[in-house]
């Protein structure tokens, strides 16, 4: 609508009661402006190929009053959901206290404590659902919300906003022609994750075992459409895989074998010849390392690769701003060091939560190599004559800090939580 956020937030309070009088209108009839259903999707790109259109993620931009109205929607449904418990423990995606640490600390912890018993293994199918918000029927999502026990005034508005929509892409220089989408969530809209998820919550119903910690099972984690399938048999793992393939034809979704990985944990030993896996007839692919939730996780849990990739792009995040900011005398070294803490430090501790409670050099590097590259001493400096003369604490007291605060985070959790239970 071309109309800047400044605008509604700066309004007069007689213009957002009037606003509010709108809004209570639509809830009241059930039925949405036309323009709340148009949307402008700028194709982000990922990786890869970029003239290939796997390769790009749509965000839809939407009418500003429109997207305030389904932020109120949004925030009714969500604590209603919070309050009758609706979200299943395994989903940790867009919801309220959980965050991808939570996942990468579980999946951590439990392959930690079968390792550290004899023989013992964890299967892991890490799963990639392809296009997976696109692919949403919109008349399931409504069965499914009906099933849940949502409110039918909720249930109407939510299919007002999902009918008759239509979409334009932003091109380079114009927009294409205006076409009809009759599939799938809007990518980037308020609303989408949490329908999303509310569309999978019944994906666990028929999976077996899992891995028993405590009494509790844990069969499957998922961070919105990121999804662990978690085993200690693999004929369990077989059987789990084949569920999850009828539920993804049931339900429209698709797996994208190609990303789709399984990961044995062992301590030691070679492959036995039951651990082959199918996905239909296809062959799934058995790896020694996988990216989950932007953590390489290997069987024995090593961080080598994993921290050493973080190293080189927090160089890369000093690198882009050495010229302009670091390099300017005139900036005091306060300032630098609070730019490496924000650029660098961020991008090498990235999930310190979980694995910042032992010290390894690569994180130190860092911290050492920004030093000595900012003041030009010689790559020989011994490290601990730069510690004194700086006053600069260890990169090891920050993460384990992190680790600290996750610890008492989690002791504070619910029972229910999987990472208080572990």
């Amino acid at each position: 609508d071309k109309i800047p956020y400044e605008f509604y937030k700066f309004a007069s309070e007689n213009f957002y009661e009037i606003l509010l009088e709108f809004y209570n209108d639509i809830f009241e009839v059930g039925y949405v402006p036309v323009d709340f259903k148009k949307s402008i999707i700028f194709p982000l790109h990922k990786s890869g190929d970029i003239n290939a259109v796997s390769n790009y993620r749509g965000i839809a931009f939407e009418n500003t009053v429109g997207k305030f109205f389904s932020g109120l929607l949004l925030q009714r449904l969500s604590c209603w959901i919070e309050q009758n418990k609706i979200l299943k423990e395994f989903q940790a995606g867009f919801r309220h206290g959980y965050s991808t640490l939570d996942h990468i600390f579980t999946l951590s912890s439990i392959i930690s404590i079968k390792l550290m018993q004899k023989r013992q293994k964890v299967y892991i199918f890490f799963v990639d659902l392809s296009m997976a918000f696109d692919r949403i029927d919109r008349h399931a999502l409504i069965y499914k919300l009906h099933e849940i026990g949502i409110s039918t005034k909720i249930i109407q508005l939510i299919r007002e906003l999902h009918e008759n929509t239509e979409a334009t892409v932003w091109c380079k220089n114009a927009y294409s022609d205006v076409f009809q989408t009759t599939m799938g969530v809007k990518q980037g809209a308020l609303l989408s994750p949490l329908l999303f998820t509310l569309f999978i919550n019944d994906i666990d119903e028929d999976l077996l075992g899992g891995i028993n910690i405590n009494g509790t099972r844990i069969k499957l984690l998922a961070f919105a459409d990121d999804l662990a399938l978690i085993s200690s048999d693999p004929t369990e793992l077989q059987y789990n895989i084949n569920v999850l393939k009828k539920y993804c034809q049931n339900w429209n979704l698709k797996i994208n074998l190609t990303k789709s990985k399984i990961m044995v944990c062992r301590n030691g030993g070679k492959p036995s010849r039951r651990e082959k896996w199918l996905f239909g007839d296809e062959k799934i692919d058995i790896v020694n390392s996988y990216k989950y939730l932007g953590v390489n996780l290997t069987p024995q849990l090593s961080l080598g690769k994993f921290l050493d990739g973080r190293l080189l792009n927090a160089k890369t995040g000093l690198n882009s701003v050495w010229k302009f900011f670091i390099a300017n005398n005139e900036v005091p070294f306060t300032a630098k060091m609070e730019m490496f803490y924000a650029v660098s430090r961020a991008i090498m501790c990235y999930g310190a939560q979980v694995w910042g409670g032992k010290s390894y050099k690569q994180v130190e590097q860092l911290l050492t190599f920004f030093i000595k590259k900012l003041l030009r001493l010689p790559r020989n400096t011994p490290n601990y004559i730069i510690s004194l003369e700086t006053k600069v604490a260890p990169m090891f007291t920050y993460t384990l800090q992190l680790h600290h605060n996750y610890l008492i985070k989690v002791l504070e959790m619910p029972d229910t939580r999987y990472p208080k239970i572990l």
